[in-house]
């Protein structure tokens, strides 16, 4: 029994530190312009002028969201004479971008639905401030 609870404790452990670890990735994925640049790099090396140019994030913003990038270990970069050109170097980054990429911007994209006349998705606000993406109810007489 109690080698049994101690295997379950280093096994949550073990969940713990994993789920920091995708925590921190999904904190760095939620900034709208590291994604972008991450897609960007997904498809390949790229300089910096390359990144500015395709997704119009200009200096310094893209220098602040490059280094947040590198410094998470995601992307590496290398200098060749004056260009600095970085490459994706996370596999599970890179994994959940392509994932991202599959559901909201490939052939087979799911399309949320979306408020009448709205460009926003449809999403009912309960009592509460957590949204509510769907209402249970009962089938038959109640009692």
């Amino acid at each position: 029994m109690l080698a049994r609870f101690m295997m379950q404790r280093a096994s949550i452990a073990a969940m713990r530190e994993q789920a920091e670890a995708a925590g921190a990735l999904l904190r760095l994925l939620s900034n709208p312009n590291r994604l972008l640049i991450l897609c960007f790099l997904a498809e390949g090396e790229a300089s910096v002028a390359d990144i500015e140019a395709g997704l119009g994030i200009r200096q310094p913003n893209l220098s602040q969201q490059l280094a947040e990038i590198r410094n998470a270990g995601v992307i590496e970069a290398r200098r060749d004479a004056k260009s600095v050109f970085y490459r994706l170097t996370d596999g599970r980054a890179a994994m959940v971008v392509s994932l991202l990429h599959r559901l909201f911007c490939g052939e087979d994209a799911v399309s949320p639905p979306r408020a009448e006349g709205s460009e926003r998705p449809a999403v009912r606000r309960g009592t509460g401030e957590a949204a509510v993406f769907a209402t249970v109810q009962a089938t038959g007489d109640a009692a």
